[in-house]
């Protein structure tokens, strides 16, 4: 397998757990194990996809294309955060 299928690959991979991710914020633990898993994943597999391109690295489409996927993990973030404040801000309402 070369370097560029490794990363579509993982790319591919990773925006299926985020588009998972996404669908499951309202469910605290849901979410949690879809989270784990999406750290797993990159903790186990973006170092070999790296490696994969050797020292020069992946090309200038291949960083935009993995910019591209980690943007929608940063969305990912956003919204869970969002979430958590409007939780907050409902409890305190609330008492």
């Amino acid at each position: 397998m070369t370097a560029t299928e490794m990363l579509d690959q993982f790319i591919a991979t990773l925006n299926g757990r985020i588009e998972g991710a996404l669908s499951c914020v309202p469910d605290a633990e849901a979410f949690k194990a879809a989270c784990a898993d999406i750290e797993q994943l990159i903790g186990d597999d973006l170092q070999a996809v790296m490696l994969a391109f050797g020292e020069k690295g992946p090309g200038e489409v291949d960083w935009q294309r993995l910019e591209d996927c980690l943007a929608k993990l940063s969305d990912l973030e956003s919204r869970s955060r969002a979430r958590v404040v409007w939780a907050q801000d409902f409890e305190e309402y609330i008492r």
